[in-house]
């Protein structure tokens, strides 16, 4: 009889890294100081889409 024995922690982060990566949820972590330690794909993509939609709605960069 063969037997198989699974790494549970090795198998708990590749199902955290897939979640991590191919979630429509925008996920990030914060430190105590308030700066974005570390985000997902998906929240830098909204991030991202957000700051452009603001530009454009901002009329662009203002020279003084």
């Amino acid at each position: 009889m063969t037997s198989l024995i699974l790494d549970n922690s090795k198998i708990g982060e590749e199902a955290f890294e897939l979640i991590w990566e191919n979630t429509n949820d925008a996920i990030f972590l914060i430190g105590q100081d308030g700066a974005i330690l570390h985000a997902n794909p998906t929240f830098t993509d909204i991030l991202m889409k957000k700051l452009l939609d603001s530009f454009r709605i901002s009329g662009g960069v203002k020279y003084i």
